[in-house]
């Protein structure tokens, strides 16, 4: 089930058709994720870039965005859904191991034993998975936090 998507030991189970939940759970975090950014639009906002326009601006140099005020914005855009990101991880996996040990217990349902067993064994690798995927999820945004922006005249 888990690992093929054969549903035929459990066609009623809606619960573990993950690639449907998987999909409700990346449109809520997408929904979730504009809910979470910065609010440009807002007033507050806008004189804080005006703030920040104002400060970098330099003598006599005409309007445009300086380079430190859009990295500056991209940060705090970044800061911003770092949580949210971070929550889907944790919903996923959460997830997961709702389907994985559903399996389990199906499978093993004659072998106790082995069940616990197999059970310690999943959540440890599950945990594991998801230690890489957090690390891997804020390395990125931290990149995403440093990326130098250029513009090609061409």
């Amino acid at each position: 089930v888990v690992r093929d998507g054969d549903f035929s030991l459990v066609p009623d189970d809606c619960t573990l058709h993950y690639t449907a939940r998987l999909h409700e759970e990346f449109t809520k975090f997408a929904e979730d994720l504009g809910k979470s950014g910065l609010r440009l639009s807002q007033p507050s906002k806008t004189d804080e870039i005006r703030q920040m326009f104002s400060e970098h601006q330099g003598v006599a140099l005409p309007d445009f965005l300086p380079h430190t005020v859009l990295h500056q914005l991209v940060k705090k855009q970044i800061d911003s859904i770092t949580q949210t990101c971070i929550f889907l991880v944790d919903r996923v996996f959460k997830y997961a191991a709702e389907v994985v040990l559903h399996v389990q217990s199906l499978i093993f349902e004659v072998y106790p034993h082995l069940r616990d067993k197999h059970h310690k064994l999943a959540i440890q690798v599950l945990n594991e998975t998801k230690m890489t995927t957090v690390e891997f999820v804020e390395r990125m945004l931290a990149k995403e936090r440093t990326v130098i922006f250029t513009t090609n005249a061409s």
